[in-house]
């Protein structure tokens, strides 16, 4: 089609006027050129031109003469270490390299990434350029703190991630500079076996690894040159040399953890930086299975001739439990003192059912050796007594075994041992014809002996009664806290009956076996006593709403001070009244209720 003429220096109308009888301007219509696609059957021009040329292409793309370096992006946090919310206004330049620092360490092949999508000669083609000319740098970035050798897992990624290709590479090196120093506060141990179990995949990689200690170092800021300077570096060529003989040979028979079924959690290594200096730090390894277990052990290197070598040491034949990590320890301690039954009678001053052994080791094992008894272990200390009435000799035994190592066992794992197996204080009445309601024991000083004690301890008296035939033995069992509550009853109502002595010795507290007390009396005849009646609560509920009655009566009697004075300290030796044996009873029993019931 022609092209529409156009007219120059023809008069324009005005248009919108009454006699505007213009016609309409032409349409002027533009085709446009459109190129045909492709045939995709159609062989690229590159494929068209000599394998030399092609292969200089690929050369001009791909390949670079300096290292290029692998980074883990989760490593490539942008923030620097040294710098935080609180910096100085001179390390914002800092702070504008770390933001940038992505952009600069990642490695721009201009069109060569474009150029592996276009057919599959050219991408087989250039990935043997890209893979087998390069040298390939594991590293880590250098403002950040580098304590662990997240090279080494670094590493393990890169090669999973390039599959079958990582057998094209020709040199793999990792960078062992930048790794702070041994004195850094974060600085732990190297593992091996996220690399390790790579290698066992891909054997013939092992060979185009090594590890180097080039120019790169940490950021100033991290750790200056000169702290580097006091610290020999990894000696990079003996490390390359027992990979291989971990991986490649085996030495240690560590492979077979590799597999599924003997699944091996991590394979950690400590070594001196200069083999030929003496030092006090053994060359080690660390086996860890699981999440809890681990196991270290010390293993020889034999350099001789120039050939590695290594194996576990011999010249130790026995682990002493101080070797194994403190997870390890407190399974060991469980295995040996879990769910035992330890008995101890005061009066023959005897322990069945303990290995004291495990006590004995030092200090720190006695420590979880006591936590593992405290929170798995059945505690019961016997007494015996052959008067149907009787204080026990004041229950001095039961105070010197309670200030004892075995009674700090109860007492000071008693905060987290709320599902253990409560203690049991057995009080046996080798009395014959003696009945439960027939006896009479004196439990003031039980009471004070027992304050540290947790409340569900079980209190259990027994005796023996021939009024039948046949001796039977009788048997009654309360737990701690309801035996004090019951005394705490009968101790208000001597308050409220005598306010004026309550500056007095503390009284007696008799009860019978069923743990009722039955009479509470003076230390001074005249002073008189109290004796429980038929109408004494029974129940748990009955026992609750009487204390809180008997707090509210005498707190509003003693006006806005609130409750009686009494000293802070729970000895009674030191302060023994009845003040004191009343304000410790209500401190231990009382004071969870008081809030549920009334607010003083």
């Amino acid at each position: 089609m022609a092209p529409p003429k156009f007219v120059i220096n023809e008069p324009i109308p005005i248009r919108g006027g009454p006699n505007d009888k213009a016609i309409k301007p032409a349409v002027i219509e533009i085709t446009q050129a459109m190129s045909e696609p492709a045939d995709p059957d159609a062989p690229s021009f590159l494929t068209t031109l000599p394998a030399e040329i092609r292969n200089a292409v690929y050369e001009i793309l791909f390949r670079r003469c300096k290292p290029i370096e692998i980074l883990d992006k989760n490593e490539q946090r942008e923030w620097p270490d040294w710098s935080d919310e609180f910096a100085e206004p001179d390390d914002e330049r800092a702070r504008i390299e770390a933001a940038i620092y992505r952009t600069r360490k990642t490695h721009d092949f201009d069109n060569g990434i474009s150029l592996l999508r276009t057919c599959r000669q050219i991408y087989w083609e250039s990935i043997r350029v890209l893979y087998g000319s390069n040298t390939f740098c594991v590293t880590v970035p250098e403002h950040l703190h580098n304590s662990d050798g997240a090279q080494m897992t670094t590493a393990a990624n890169f090669i999973q991630s390039i599959g079958t290709h990582a057998f094209l590479i020709t040199e793999l090196s990792i960078d062992m500079g930048r790794l702070c120093p041994r004195d850094c506060s974060g600085r732990t141990l190297l593992n091996f076996l996220p690399l390790a179990n790579v290698l066992w995949s891909r054997p013939g990689i092992l060979p185009r690894l090594r590890f180097n200690n080039g120019e790169y170092r940490m950021a100033p800021p991290l750790h200056d040159i000169s702290e580097y300077a006091l610290h020999p570096q990894i000696p990079v060529i003996r490390l390359s040399r027992i990979l291989h003989a971990l991986v490649d040979q085996d030495h240690l028979h560590l492979r077979r953890y590799s597999r599924f079924e003997r699944l091996a959690t991590s394979l950690h290594m400590r070594f001196q930086m200069d083999s030929t200096i003496p030092g006090p730090y053994p060359d080690l390894i660390w086996l860890r299975f699981g999440s809890r277990g681990c196991l270290y052990t010390i293993f020889n290197i034999d350099e001789h001739d120039g050939n590695l070598s290594l194996s576990f040491e011999t010249t130790r034949r026995h682990l002493t439990l101080d070797q194994l990590p403190h997870a390890s320890q407190s399974r060991i301690m469980q295995s040996v003192l879990a769910q035992k039954k330890i008995i101890f009678d005061l009066d023959k001053r005897t322990v069945t059912g303990l290995q004291n052994a495990a006590l004995q080791i030092n200090r720190h094992f006695r420590e979880i050796a006591q936590c593992c008894l405290a929170s798995s272990s059945q505690f019961t200390v016997k007494m015996v007594a052959s008067e149907a009435k009787t204080s026990f000799q004041d229950f001095e035994r039961l105070r010197d075994w309670a200030d004892g190592s075995y009674g700090q066992i109860i007492s000071d794992y008693s905060y987290d041992t709320d599902t253990a197996p409560p203690l049991r204080i057995l009080l046996y009445i080798d009395s014959p014809d003696t009945t439960l309601r027939g006896l009479r024991i004196d439990v003031k000083c039980f009471i004070f002996v027992t304050w540290l004690l947790r409340d569900g301890t079980i209190v259990r008296i027994s005796t023996i009664s021939s009024k039948t035939i046949q001796q039977t033995e009788e048997v009654y069992e309360t737990n701690l806290q309801t035996l004090r509550r019951r005394c705490f009853i009968l101790l208000s109502a001597m308050l409220l009956q005598n306010p004026n002595y309550t500056i007095l010795p503390a009284p007696t507290i008799w009860i019978d076996g069923t743990g009722m007390p039955t009479k509470v009396a003076w230390v001074l005849p005249e002073a008189g006593c109290i004796r429980s009646g038929s109408d004494f609560p029974l129940t748990t509920a009955a026992l609750h709403a009487a204390g809180l009655n008997y707090i509210k009566e005498i707190d509003n009697r003693h006006g806005e001070n609130g409750r009686p004075w009494f000293p802070s300290s729970l000895n009674p030796r030191l302060q023994d009244t009845l003040e004191s044996l009343w304000g410790f009873l209500r401190e231990c029993d009382w004071d969870d209720q008081e809030r549920l019931g009334y607010t003083l």
